[in-house]
């Protein structure tokens, strides 16, 4: 049975550490020409080679990975637009993956974003297993989010001026800290979402259960950076990378597996 978070009514409330911090990013997302691109890719044989590992690797690893692998060889995903001094393109020398993680604090369902520096050079197992960390450890334990709680407590115009600093003038340091590029749920229990609000210069939508091997993936970019036939590609690599790379440590994964099964006494 699905958990309900339950929440006192009253009519006026303050925005909590959780939604502040939404809102700042969505003003960023705003100020973005943002425009999707929607596939839909056949995964039956990943999901076969995913249920026959234990413990499972989530699709959100293996998204993270799959486009970690794309990014690393096309820099265009790993490029910013920044506005000041003047107008130009910024391209972060590594991957910074963004991943949206829903966590219950006080009562309420709240938005965290884990950063993942170079997915794409460690293994599913490494990844699940910090991916895991960051969806169960308490929250005083994860400096990560209590940097993000920190910073959705303080003034407006601090906030302000720490996003500006971060989106307008310090394209390294932006990178850093809210990576090149996001992963987002796009569909979960048959609802599916068009576009994505963030902050990234392509933010990657999944469902989180595919049905039949069918996953409807949704590409979010920045018009200011990548146009439509340019993103096709980078769909059509991502589809190349889960059947080659991604689909060829599952198949090491399970031989290993299956290996050590066969010599246990």
């Amino acid at each position: 049975m699905a958990r309900v978070i339950r929440m006192k009514f009253r009519r006026w409330q303050t925005l909590s550490k959780g939604r502040t911090l939404v809102l700042d990013i969505v003003n960023i997302a705003q100020k973005m020409p943002i425009a999707p691109l929607m596939r839909e890719f056949d995964l039956e044989r990943i999901g076969q080679l995913r249920a026959q590992f234990r413990p499972r690797i989530s699709w959100t690893v293996l998204f993270l990975k799959a486009y970690g692998i794309v990014s690393e060889r096309n820099p265009i995903l790993r490029q910013v637009y920044t506005p000041l001094p003047f107008p130009h393109i910024y391209t972060h020398p590594k991957n910074v993956a963004l991943v949206t993680i829903t966590r219950g604090v006080d009562g309420e369902s709240r938005l965290y974003f884990a950063r993942f520096h170079r997915p794409e050079e460690r293994s599913l197992v490494q990844l699940q297993e910090q991916y895991e960390e960051f969806r169960r450890a308490p929250i005083d334990q994860l400096r990560q989010f209590k940097r993000q709680d920190l910073l959705s407590s303080m003034p407006w115009f601090v906030r302000k001026a720490v996003w500006f600093l971060l989106t307008h003038v310090w394209p390294s340091k932006r990178a850093a800290n809210i990576g090149t590029y996001g992963l987002s749920l796009s569909g979960f229990r048959g609802n599916l979402g068009t576009f994505h609000l963030g902050p990234n210069t392509t933010t990657l939508g999944y469902e989180l259960f595919p049905r039949k091997g069918r996953n409807r993936v949704i590409l979010t970019f920045d018009h200011r950076i990548l146009d439509g036939k340019p993103v096709s590609d980078i769909l059509t690599d991502l589809q190349r990378a889960f059947a080659n790379e991604i689909a060829q440590e599952l198949e090491a994964l399970v031989a290993r597996a299956n290996q050590n099964n066969d010599t246990k006494p």
